[in-house]
Formats: C-alpha cells, sequence, structure tokens
C-alpha cells in the first residue's frame, strides 16, 4: 500500500473522528459546568439565602478546625440553620472546598456536579442533556444537592462511593446502574474507606447523625402521594435497572423537593420522552409556585405536600407509563432522535418554552 493512501485509509478517518468527537464532548461538558457555576454565582451575589450546601461547607470547616460538625451546625450551633442531616462522610467529600470563600465553593460544587453528569450523559445518551433545561435540575443545582453526582455515579460505577453522601437517594439510583455489581464494589470499598476515615477523626459521628435524624419529620415517600400509588407497578417490568430504579426512588423517605426527582432522567429514551420529561418537570414548578387548587395562605404550610403531589403524578407517572411499554428484559433501547415534522418541532418549541419559564422563576428573585 503507497503511504498516501495509507495516510488516508479508514483507520485514520477513525481516528481523527473519535478525536473530533472527544473535544466536542469536552467543549460541551466545560460549558454546561461554566453555566452551572455562573447560575449559582448570580444566585449568591444577589441574595444571602443559605443553600443546602451551606451545610456541608460549615460543617467541613468545623471537621477542619476539630469541632464537632453536627453541634457546630444546627438550630443552637455557629451556623444555625436546621439540623445538619448529613453523614460526616459527605463533608470528608466536600472538605476541599471548605478552604474556599463559601460562593466560591458553592460555584465549584455546583461545577463538578453538572460537568460529570453532562459527561455521564454524553457517553450513554446525549439527547438526555436536555434535562439541563429542567426545573429539577435548575433547583438542584442551585440549592447544591447531590443528586446531579449520584445519577452520574450509575454511568460512572467507580464513582459509587459518592452515594454515601446522600445514602436514601443514592441506595435508589443504585439500583439503575448499568453494571450493578461494578457499582456495588466501588460503593462497598470505598464507603468503607470513607466510613473508617471519618471514625478516626470524630469518633461520636454515626451516634450524632442519627440523632439528629430522629428529629427530622419531613421525610416522605412518593408512594402515598397520587400517582406514586402506581409506581409499584414498574415491577411487572422488574428486568429493566429503570424499573428497578424507579421503585426504589419511589419508596425511599426523601426531603419534598423537585431536586431529588433528577435521577427519573434515567427512564426515558430518545428525543420525545426526554423532551416530554423535561416539560412536564417544568409544569411542576409552575403549578406549585401558582398554588392550583389552594388560598393564598395554604400554599406556604402545604408546600412538601404539594411537591410530592405533582412530583407523583407530572414526573413519576409517566415514567410508569414508559417503562411499562417496554419489554421486561435489561437490554438498553436505543435512542430516537428527534425528527423533522409536526410532532417533534412543537414538542421543541413546548420544551423551550416551558425551560424559559423554569429559568425565569428559578432566578427572578435574585435578578
Amino acid at each position: 500500500m503507497s503511504e498516501p493512501a495509507a495516510l488516508g485509509g479508514p483507520s485514520t478517518f477513525a481516528f481523527s473522528r473519535t478525536v473530533t468527537v472527544f473535544w466536542r464532548h469536552v467543549f460541551t461538558v466545560t460549558v454546561i459546568a461554566i453555566l452551572a457555576s455562573a447560575y449559582v454565582v448570580v444566585r449568591g451575589t444577589s441574595d444571602p439565602e443559605v443553600s443546602d450546601f451551606d451545610q456541608l461547607w460549615h460543617g467541613a470547616r468545623a471537621l477542619i478546625q476539630g469541632e464537632n460538625p453536627y453541634q457546630y451546625v444546627g438550630p443552637t450551633g455557629v451556623f444555625g440553620w436546621a439540623p445538619l442531616y448529613y453523614p460526616l462522610p459527605a463533608m470528608l467529600l466536600v472538605s476541599p472546598l471548605a478552604l474556599l470563600p463559601l460562593l466560591a465553593a458553592r460555584a465549584v460544587f455546583a461545577a463538578i456536579s453538572a460537568g460529570v453528569l453532562a459527561a455521564a450523559l454524553l457517553r450513554d445518551s446525549p439527547v438526555r442533556l436536555l434535562v439541563f433545561l429542567s426545573a429539577p435540575m435548575f433547583i438542584a443545582i442551585g440549592r447544591g444537592q447531590w443528586s446531579p453526582l449520584l445519577v452520574a455515579a450509575a454511568y460512572f460505577p467507580s464513582m459509587a462511593w459518592v452515594g454515601l453522601a446522600k445514602p436514601n437517594i443514592a441506595l435508589a439510583v443504585l439500583f439503575g446502574s448499568r453494571k450493578p455489581w461494578s457499582a456495588v464494589t466501588s460503593a462497598v470499598i470505598g464507603g468503607a474507606i470513607l466510613i473508617a476515615v471519618s471514625f478516626v477523626i470524630e469518633p461520636g459521628w454515626l451516634a450524632s447523625w442519627l440523632e439528629a435524624l430522629g428529629r427530622k419529620r419531613d421525610g416522605m415517600s412518593v408512594l402515598i402521594h397520587g400517582g406514586g400509588l402506581f409506581v409499584p407497578l414498574v415491577l411487572l417490568r422488574w428486568r429493566r435497572p429503570e424499573s428497578r430504579m424507579l421503585a426504589a426512588l419511589g419508596s425511599v423517605p426523601q426531603t419534598p423537593g423537585f431536586y431529588d426527582t433528577v435521577p427519573l432522567i434515567m427512564v426515558p429514551r430518545g428525543f420525545r420522552e426526554t423532551s416530554f420529561l423535561v416539560i412536564a418537570g417544568n409544569l411542576a414548578l409552575l403549578v406549585l409556585v401558582s398554588g392550583v387548587g389552594l388560598r393564598t395562605e395554604q400554599i406556604g404550610p402545604l408546600y412538601a405536600e404539594r411537591v410530592l403531589l405533582w412530583s407523583s403524578f407530572l414526573l413519576y407517572l409517566p415514567c410508569v407509563f414508559m417503562i411499562l411499554r417496554r419489554p421486561n428484559d435489561a437490554r438498553a433501547l436505543p435512542d430516537a432522535p428527534i425528527r423533522k415534522g409536526l410532532v417533534d418541532s412543537a414538542m421543541l418549541m413546548a420544551l423551550l418554552a416551558s425551560a424559559f419559564f423554569a429559568i425565569w422563576a428559578t432566578l427572578a428573585r435574585y435578578i
């Protein structure tokens, strides 16, 4: 074979294409990470409202200073907010960020969470990047929640030990992993190391954490709310990992908040299903903030109940229908791309309109 022919052969073309795809993915991940951190900075510089991440940051700083984070953080602590419901390994994981100012730490955590999840979705199902246009994702990133990283760990099994930071949601997501045994191995080994280090640093942390959890009164299961009653039906497709994940996620007690519905993005396949779920999530936020069916004075007291109600009907129930339409086997289904035509064009317009509302609703008070 002549040298020019060899240089222009199929292997050279394939290598060039691989490099191009790699840098395209790097660019996409970088842009999403930057936008996530910018979103958090806008929120943080415009309003001093505490985010959920702040508990971890203050708790980690207390550890660095040799103090008990469960005494430092809480209604009677130096950082007087809610009791510290996170286990000590969660503070170990964010301890490097405790060396940064609070707002910078929030921004870096958001960039890491969004960037790692974007990399995971690009690897498995790029169309699922549409989740970054959903209200649950905006809320999760803005409040410094763990759900984006936990979903990423389902696609990167070597990250499963991160789930120790929020074990109730992580356990559910673990059922949705395509490589469950690899994920379990990573979770057990990495988790054991984190737990051991936690006991070395603060021997009494487990008792303090369990005591804090004992004071928690808002942990609820989706199964007893509205459309959540239909979630067990997905076990008719028990061989599918997304079915097991959905059943587990609907069963575990969780704080009422749209941020813990982020793992549901593991259910849809293709443009139409993913777009539908994103639109439904944005609609759930709309009906929540508009107080549909409630008098003004009822909106605040019934917030938690309404979050679970609308989550169950507009997010969990569509996922149930998606799963029941599939065969009861573990084979991954191909993604159906966006098609030319009226249906997909209308869905795209609805998606963009709902995303605009979700951005406005989650940022309006900060700008």
